[in-house]
């Protein structure tokens, strides 16, 4: 029997301090978590960030929020049971439409505005 290491058993280590992570333990099930999101994000074809040349900040929608606030939702949701995911999933796309909604109804930058008086003005007899 082998002692050294196979690939199989290969767990990469992370400096929690670094990816402010602190508050973690050093764990299995951290250490799974954070090694999954380090996949998806290495992957170019998982960020569907619109980038356009007139941007002055092109970093990608992982490197402006963040590891950590990735890596605590991404916990919370693992920890969802499977009616709750789809309740979170559900009220996320509500709130998608409603926001192209909103941005739909703006034109050249002016948003529909409704008054508190919507009612019927009165007529004026001018002779």
């Amino acid at each position: 029997m082998s002692l050294l290491p196979t690939i199989n058993n290969f767990k990469p280590v992370y400096n929690l301090v670094k990816l402010e992570l602190e508050n973690y333990e050093e764990n299995e099930l951290v250490l799974d978590t954070i090694y999954e999101l380090k996949l998806f994000f290495q992957n170019p074809n998982n960020c569907t960030c619109r980038q356009t040349p007139k941007q002055k900040d092109l970093r990608t929608c992982f490197e402006k929020v963040g590891f950590k606030r990735f890596f605590e939702r991404y916990f919370e949701l693992k920890a969802l049971e499977e009616h709750e995911l789809e309740l979170f999933i559900k009220s996320q796309l509500i709130s998608f439409e409603i926001s192209d909604e909103k941005l739909k109804n703006k034109t050249q930058k002016l948003t529909e505005h409704v008054h508190r008086n919507t009612g019927h003005a009165s007529k004026t007899d001018s002779k």
